[in-house]
């Protein structure tokens, strides 16, 4: 983030231009207006996800609507106000997740009160005359056992720009994953979410790894099914950093390559495996949208790049949070009973659903063998 001028030199390796660079903040941090300024020099939207907790502890919205925070909110709008261009503002991503400090369950955190926070903040920068902000609302995609649905959780129109969606292809990188493709994370919960809202979508954050499959032809797959199969994609952000895997676009020579060629619309390049590439270290989350500049029939659409603060981050489904550097901490999810017993519950729940079922089938069938048994008989009266 202090070099926004790589967001330029990453994106002419792939062929591309970025038109929107991504940051994170905490509520115990002042707007990064030195960072949005760097990012708008090269061209790119600044995208801020803007995250309701102070020292890993999370903000409650009931807190929020009451005014205890209304003089940072309003210190925050009047330094966005006068950038004078346009941002985007990811307000509580992946809320529904109760792996997030001001998740739902969390902090007296609910679907109600989010609501009206949301509202509430997005009001007060409206009033501070910051409407040089376009609102994102951005659920994590379906888990087991999440606490509200996406209707419940939605704002509404009049207070959201766009709606997005976060997740992963952890492959076989945990206990509790297997391969996925692009198609099998988002598909339900991007269905979900174009009912709830009429809003355009942005994937906010995703990747692949490469433990567990063809990370390569992973991405061609990609770019192919988000142009086929989802017309309401209008932007892709992918975390492009080394943490819990290699999640990035470099994280081989052939995962380059596949990226270089996916993004201009050759989906069938050869491949032929991956090429572990550690010589760059760039902390830095991409990205993209669907439409390509440099082909033909979409010379006016730019792509987008997102850059990540790494302060903080979580894993998905069973989680674990990590703070500023503080030692891992298990949240409440690692603690669930779909945490412990994770692999029932792929597939739709039919592993889960099988056993259940030949459960009972067991039941009913010693159950039977029981009431049979000549001891078990009821004894007839000799009289």
């Amino acid at each position: 983030m202090n070099n926004p001028a790589a967001l330029t030199s990453f994106g002419k390796q792939l062929g591309v231009h970025f038109s929107s660079a991504k940051f994170y903040s905490d509520w115990s941090d002042n707007f990064g207006s030195g960072i949005a300024r760097g990012f708008h020099s090269q061209g790119a939207i600044p995208e801020l996800a803007w995250q309701p907790q102070i020292n890993g502890e999370g903000v409650s919205f009931s807190d929020v609507t009451s005014g205890k925070y209304d003089g940072y909110i309003n210190n925050f709008a009047s330094s966005v106000q006068h950038l004078g261009f346009t941002i985007r503002i990811n307000l509580a991503p992946e809320v529904n997740g109760n792996w997030e400090p001001w998740g739902i369950g969390n902090s007296g955190n609910n679907a109600d009160n989010f609501k009206a926070s949301y509202r509430y903040v997005v009001d007060k920068f409206r009033t501070q005359g910051a409407s040089n902000v376009d609102w994102i609302f951005a659920p994590n995609i379906h888990y087991w056992g999440e606490g509200a649905s996406y209707a419940d959780l939605y704002p509404g129109n009049d207070y959201v720009d766009f709606v997005g969606l976060d997740g992963y292809n952890w492959g076989t990188t945990q206990s509790w994953s297997s391969w996925q493709s692009f198609s099998d994370i988002f598909r339900g919960s991007y269905n979900d979410l174009c009912s709830v809202s009429s809003k355009n979508v942005i994937i906010t954050e995703f990747a692949s790894t490469e433990i567990g499959g063809n990370k390569a032809q992973w991405i061609l797959d990609m770019f192919r099914d988000v142009k086929s199969s989802f017309p309401r994609v209008t932007g892709l952000t992918w975390f492009n950093i080394n943490k819990e895997t290699d999640w990035r676009i470099n994280s081989s020579d052939a995962s380059m390559e596949a990226f270089k060629n996916g993004v201009h619309g050759n989906y069938s390049a050869s491949i032929n495996g991956s090429v572990s590439d550690q010589s760059q270290s760039q902390s830095q989350s991409y990205a993209l949208n669907s439409n390509d500049p440099n082909s033909p029939e979409n010379s006016n659409n730019p792509k987008v790049v997102e850059l990540r603060k790494t302060e903080s981050y979580v894993l998905p489904l069973q989680k674990t949070a990590f703070f500023n550097g503080e030692s891992p901490k298990a949240v409440k999810a690692a603690r669930t009973f779909k945490a412990k017993y994770q692999i029932y519950f792929w597939d739709g729940d039919i592993i889960l659903a099988k056993m259940i079922l030949e459960f009972l089938l067991f039941s009913i069938i010693l159950i039977t063998a029981l009431l049979i048994e000549p001891g078990l008989r009821p004894q007839e009266n000799e009289n």
